[in-house]
């Protein structure tokens, strides 16, 4: 990665989120009424997850946008939903100022995310809640069989795969640091969590395509406090660390 700057990664990763919305488009527009709703209806949520970003390094924050943007996969896995995401970020771009390079970085991946996501989860069999509606089977053990748990896991692991690891590799290039070290502290202490979500993902696209947006949005709360508990638990991470930094530096002022 020492031989790529920052500026030629950011171009690598726009071309990325075209080719692979490029071929979303092919395998599913999704422009369709019901999958136009739902990809702005959980992009809106998603943007509520992005103003309410924590810092977590120079250069990395955290948020729970992902669980909503997840679940428009879920309900609508096609170009519409990644293009909903991507002017999601954009709009949560300029309303924090982010310079014009960063702003389409983060646009670039969270499009590139979404939309190898949804590929991965069609291409292994997946179906969406909304194919389980029209179907009329969607009894909540029915929508969690028809829908797969495999391709579900799978698309899950490949956004969170993809999203961490672009992210850590910008920071890294622009901070020059090692790769491993930049993901390890952005991303390990919260894996636990982002795998413990999925019954959340899955459940707010269950509520929406069963009962409604108003139904729905009686999730907000709980996923936002998801947002609170990753704040928490950063925080209480950084706190120990200055500790033990504080603990050592004593000892050696005492015997070095």
């Amino acid at each position: 990665m020492s031989t790529i700057n920052t500026g030629r990664f950011v171009v690598l990763v726009t071309v990325a989120a075209i080719l692979s919305s490029a071929m979303l488009l092919i395998v599913a527009p999704g422009f369709d009424g019901p999958s136009v709703r739902a990809a702005l209806f959980f992009a809106s949520v998603g943007l509520a997850g992005s103003v309410l970003a924590y810092q977590l390094t120079p250069g990395a924050s955290g948020t729970i946008a992902h669980l909503p943007f997840l679940s428009a996969v879920l309900v609508a896995p096609g170009l519409s939903t990644t293009m909903a995401i991507g002017a999601t970020v954009l709009v949560s771009e300029i309303l924090a100022r982010r310079e014009p390079r960063k702003a389409l970085f983060n646009v670039a991946q969270s499009a590139s995310s979404s939309a190898l996501a949804a590929l991965v989860f069609l291409v292994l069999g997946g179906k969406s809640l909304s194919t389980s509606a029209a179907a009329g089977s969607l009894a909540f053990p029915v929508a969690f069989r028809d829908m797969s748990i495999g391709p579900f896991v799978v698309a899950f692991a490949i956004y969170f795969a993809v999203n961490t690891g672009l992210v850590s590799a910008v920071v890294a290039l622009s901070q020059k640091r090692r790769f491993a070290a930049v993901w390890q502290r952005n991303t390990l202490n919260t894996i636990v969590y982002d795998f413990l979500s999925l019954p959340t993902v899955f459940f707010f696209a269950f509520v929406f395509v069963r009962f409604g947006a108003l139904w729905a949005l009686g999730l907000v709360f709980p996923i936002l406090g998801l947002r609170q508990l990753y704040k928490t638990n950063w925080q209480l991470e950084k706190v120990n660390e200055e500790l033990l930094q504080l603990m050592v530096a004593a000892i050696e002022a005492r015997d070095p």
